[in-house]
């Protein structure tokens, strides 16, 4: 009876020495997912930025698009009053040469 019991005393110090060196290595386990936690939750904060930025890029390209498109419209329809006003001061001129 006493060799079992001196094999439950060796084998709780064997425990006792071991559970000395893992219980720092559980508790660093622990930090470090605490502090992935806390980094993924920061990260999904950014991420949720980055998109919203980009969804505001996307927005403000397609209304540049847009002005872009109406600034050539208007060019082009400026381009055409200034031909048709050239061709109406030829006509007024040729006009008041045939009245002297």
């Amino acid at each position: 009876a006493a060799a079992n019991l001196a094999n439950w005393v060796i084998n709780c110090v064997k425990y006792h020495k071991i559970y000395v060196k893992v219980a720092p290595l559980m508790a660093k386990v622990e930090e470090a997912t605490r502090t992935k936690s806390e980094a993924e939750a920061a990260l999904a904060i950014v991420q949720k930025r980055v998109a919203d930025i980009q969804e505001e890029c996307a927005r403000l390209d397609k209304k540049l698009q847009g002005a872009i498109g109406e600034k050539e419209r208007v060019e082009q329809q400026a381009a055409t009053c200034l031909t048709k006003l050239g061709l109406a001061e030829r006509l007024v001129n040729g006009l008041a040469d045939e009245d002297k």
